[in-house]
C-alpha cells in the first residue's frame, strides 16, 4: 500500500522506545479514508488485533479501501464480515455483495432473505382463512385450476389481472406493495446495483420450494460496483475512412480509442460543437480532442456524420439512447432525427426496456410517459429485459411499484368481479 512505520503500542515502555525511531521529518500521505477504516486495515497489516466493523457501511469502506490498495487478506477477511452480516441484513448485505462482485456473499444472502420473506408471508393452508397476506408473485396457480381469463399459464407464468387463488382474486391476496417480493426486497443499499441482479433476486425469491439459484452477479457489474456499459464494436474495428493521412484532427474516446477526422466533414454534417471540447496537441501539431462518449457512441456518430450508409442495422437499444443522447449534447440534427424516429419505433416493442434506458441516460418527463406504457401489460413484471444490466434498480422498482397500481385498479374495475364481491357481502 505505502510505507508505514508499525503503530504506535499501548505498553508504556515500548511507546517510548518506538518514539525514538521516527524520523523528524517523516512522510505524511493524504488519505480518502476516514481514521476508523485505516485503524482496520492497519490491524490487519500488522497482526495488532482484529478491529470491530460496526456497521455494513463500515464494512462497504474497508472493502473499498482494501481493494484500492490491494489488501488482498483483509478483502478476504472483510468477505467474512459481510457474510456474517447476511444473517441479521440480508437485502443491504445482498446488495454490497453484488457491488463488489462478490458471487457466494450474494448467493448467501438471498438464501437467508428467501427463508425469511417466506416464513413472512407463507400462505394460509387450504381451506383455513384469507390468502390476503400472499404476494402477488408467490400466488402461482395450481396445476388443476385455470385462470379465469380462459388460458393456461401453467405453474410458473402468473397472469396478474385474472388470476384467482382459492376462491381469492389476485386484489385481495396483496394487502399492500410493501407486501410483495419486489417491494419488501428493495432497501436503500438496492440503489446502488443494477436492475438485473435485483430481477434475479426477486425471481429467485419467487420461485416456491428449492430452486436452483442463478447467477446473481451476472457478467457486467464492475468490483468497484460501476456499470459497464456494453460494447457492440471491438476496439480494432475502427471505421476504414477514418485515416490518419489526411486527417487534420483527433477525436479520443473516454476508454481511449482514437479517431482520425475531418473539421471539413464534421462542420458539413452540422456537428461543429465537437470542435469544442477540451483538447491538446502534440509536438506536429495536430489537436487531440477529448471527448465523454465511449469508443462504440463516438464511432457510430462520426460514421453519421460521415456521407456514408448509416452502421443502423445492429445498433442495440442501449446505444440507441446513448447515441441520441451525444446527438443532443453536440446538437447534431441530423443524427437526432434519425435516431429519435429509431427510438419511437424500437420502444413500441420494448417498452420496458426503453423506460429503464430513457430513466438511466434521458429525461424525466419521457421516462414518465414510458413508464405508463409498459405497466399496461398484467405481466410485465415477470419480463427479464438485457438493459436492465445498465441501468439502475431502483428504476426497476419504481415501475414494479407502478405496475402494481395499475394493475390493483385493473383488477378491480374488472366487469363481475365487484358485484359478485359485493352479492357474497349481503
Amino acid at each position: 500500500m505505502f510505507s508505514l512505520l508499525p503503530p504506535a503500542s499501548t505498553n508504556p515502555l515500548q511507546a517510548s522506545q518506538t518514539s525514538s525511531i521516527v524520523p523528524p521529518a517523516a512522510a505524511i500521505f493524504l488519505l480518502a479514508e476516514d481514521g476508523a477504516t485505516l485503524d482496520h486495515m492497519l490491524r490487519r497489516v500488522y497482526h495488532v488485533g482484529p478491529a470491530s466493523l460496526g456497521s455494513l457501511d463500515k464494512v462497504t469502506e474497508v472493502l473499498e479501501a482494501s481493494l484500492k490498495y490491494q489488501l488482498v487478506e483483509v478483502f478476504e477477511e472483510t468477505k467474512l464480515a459481510l457474510q456474517n452480516f447476511a444473517q441479521k441484513d440480508p437485502r443491504p448485505a445482498y446488495a454490497i455483495a453484488i457491488r463488489f462482485n462478490l458471487e457466494d456473499q450474494a448467493r448467501i444472502a438471498a438464501k437467508i432473505w428467501k427463508e425469511q420473506y417466506t416464513s413472512l408471508h407463507k400462505p394460509a393452508e387450504r381451506g383455513k382463512g384469507s390468502r390476503s397476506d400472499m404476494p402477488m408473485e408467490i400466488a402461482q396457480p395450481s396445476a388443476s385450476r385455470s385462470c379465469t381469463c380462459g388460458r393456461d399459464h401453467g405453474r410458473d407464468v402468473i397472469c396478474g389481472l385474472h388470476e384467482y387463488y382459492g376462491g381469492v382474486t389476485w386484489s385481495s391476496m396483496v394487502a399492500d406493495f410493501e407486501s410483495t417480493v419486489g417491494g419488501a426486497s428493495f432497501v436503500k443499499e438496492m440503489a446502488t446495483i443494477t436492475a438485473g441482479p435485483f430481477f434475479r433476486l426477486i425471481r429467485y425469491i419467487s420461485t416456491r420450494g428449492p430452486s436452483e439459484q442463478p447467477s446473481f452477479c451476472g457478467s457486467r457489474v464492475g468490483q468497484d460496483g460501476g456499470q459497464v456499459e456494453k460494447e457492440s464494436i471491438d476496439r480494432t474495428e475502427i471505421p476504414t475512412f477514418l485515416h490518419p493521412s489526411d486527417a487534420n484532427i483527433v477525436l479520443q474516446s473516454k476508454d481511449g480509442a482514437s479517431f482520425f477526422t475531418h473539421t471539413l466533414l464534421l462542420r458539413a454534417a452540422s456537428a461543429e460543437q465537437i470542435l469544442q471540447v477540451d483538447s491538446h496537441s502534440d509536438k506536429n501539431g495536430m489537436t487531440t480532442l477529448h471527448l465523454e462518449e465511449s469508443q462504440t457512441t463516438l464511432s457510430t456518430l462520426l460514421q453519421l456524420c460521415y456521407p456514408f450508409p448509416p452502421p443502423i442495422d445492429n445498433l442495440d437499444n442501449l446505444q440507441l439512447v446513448l447515441l441520441r443522447k451525444a446527438a443532443e449534447k453536440y446538437q447534431i440534427p441530423g443524427v437526432l432525427n434519425l435516431t429519435q424516429k429509431m427510438i419511437d419505433n424500437a420502444r413500441q416493442k420494448y417498452p420496458l426496456a426503453f423506460y429503464l434506458l430513457i430513466k438511466q441516460y434521458g429525461r424525466e418527463q419521457e421516462a414518465g410517459e414510458m413508464l405508463k406504457k409498459c405497466t399496461s401489460s398484467p405481466s410485465a413484471h415477470n419480463k427479464y429485459a438485457p438493459e436492465m444490466e445498465s441501468c439502475s434498480a431502483e428504476a426497476y422498482y419504481e415501475f414494479l411499484k407502478a405496475h402494481y397500481e395499475v394493475q390493483q385498479k385493473a383488477v378491480r374495475g374488472m366487469p363481475g368481479l365487484g358485484k359478485k364481491k359485493r352479492k357474497r357481502q349481503k
